[in-house]
């Protein structure tokens, strides 16, 4: 009688000899190979694409490609659109300019298979093909719900009005911008508010940098009034208006900001054109530090072509008496290291 080996003995070679077999199985039944695919046409906002796959084709499901212009190795969560029965497909709705990589899949066996990737980038539109198609995006501007002044943190670019954005030295892009907000909750926090950003998108806010009126306004103001033959005024220091500040970077260590301050009143009361603007000077050697402009005072003041005939009507705009303004400055670096301040704006 021949003597029966155990069971187990025959247990290791039982699985390498099922493991081998499904695995040739999967392999025999379920491959596919998808090939990279190839770009057929081009246009500014389009781009068609080929591909084959090979295999078993009566396992695939689903066919087509996929697409992004940010992940350079995209999958079936970014951009898709299915395959026609020749593998071909249009992507569309592109961007004129832009590099897009793409991929080719087969969806088969609850799996997908993926292509190599292409790069294919849109043809380039010209500048008024651009804005010929260009369209506005549309949105709610209401942000009445964040408008509170213990809300600040949360503004963004809420409240932002003529703004002037400069790239520091730390990397951060700082902005400032004319005295407004909903509700004026601003004035609780001084004048020409600034933020910073890294991106250009998220601005954290930072405050006012010029706490109160600068204590030159007032007395330039009956310095000029006294030459003019005019009487003293004290008017009050919250009717003056903060508009249009410029900042730039004039070297490492050393921030410019331009800003202009609005006096209240007319010029000789009742019918007579309103009273002057000045413009003036603040320097900043670290703009992250919001506190440290400190003021440099007076720089320029409107010009009259009207002599002491101060009864121009304030709505007479085709006579009014200022020839020049002095809001709005923008000041200019040239490439040869001339400085120039451009300003006037709302009227003359």
């Amino acid at each position: 009688m021949k003597k029966l080996l155990p069971l187990w003995m025959f247990l290791p070679i039982f699985l390498v000899l099922a493991a081998c077999s499904d695995n040739s199985e999967d392999i025999d039944r379920y491959y596919a190979t998808v090939s990279t695919p190839k770009v057929t046409t081009t246009t500014p906002t389009s781009l068609t694409v080929t591909a084959s796959v090979t295999g078993d084709l009566n396992q695939i499901v689903k066919k087509g490609f996929c697409y992004s212009a940010a992940a350079s190795v995209p999958t079936i969560k970014d951009h898709v659109v299915d395959a026609d029965e020749n593998f071909s497909a249009s992507l569309s709705t592109l961007t004129s300019g832009t590099s897009y990589y793409i991929r080719a899949y087969v969806y088969c066996d609850s799996r997908y298979v993926y292509s190599e990737v292409v790069t294919a980038t849109t043809e380039s539109l010209s500048l008024d093909d651009e804005l010929k198609n260009y369209v506005a995006p549309t949105y709610s501007d209401d942000y009445t719900s964040i408008s509170d002044w213990s809300k600040r943190s949360q503004w963004n670019l809420a409240n932002v009005h003529d703004p002037s954005v400069v790239l520091a030295e730390d990397g951060y892009y700082y902005m400032y911008q004319t005295d407004a907000s909903y509700g004026n909750v601003h004035t609780a926090g001084g004048h020409f508010h600034g933020r910073r950003s890294k991106d250009l998108v998220n601005w954290e806010y930072l405050g006012g940098t010029m706490k109160n009126l600068p204590e030159w306004v007032v007395p330039k103001l009956n310095e000029i009034r006294k030459e003019m033959g005019l009487a003293e005024i004290n008017p009050n220091v919250n009717d003056f208006g903060y508009w249009a500040p410029v900042v730039r970077k004039v070297k490492n260590g050393l921030y410019r900001m331009y800003y202009s301050i609005v006096c209240p009143g007319t010029l000789n009361g009742a019918n007579t054109w309103s009273e002057r603007a000045f413009i003036g000077l603040m320097e900043n050697n670290d703009p992250s530090n919001n506190n440290g402009w400190v003021d440099k005072g007076y720089v320029i003041t409107n010009a009259s072509d009207k002599g002491l005939n101060f009864n121009v009507k304030p709505d007479d705009w085709a006579n009014c008496y200022y020839k020049w303004n002095a809001i709005d400055p923008s000041y200019v670096i040239t490439p040869e290291g001339e400085h120039w301040l451009v300003y006037g704006s709302w009227h003359s």
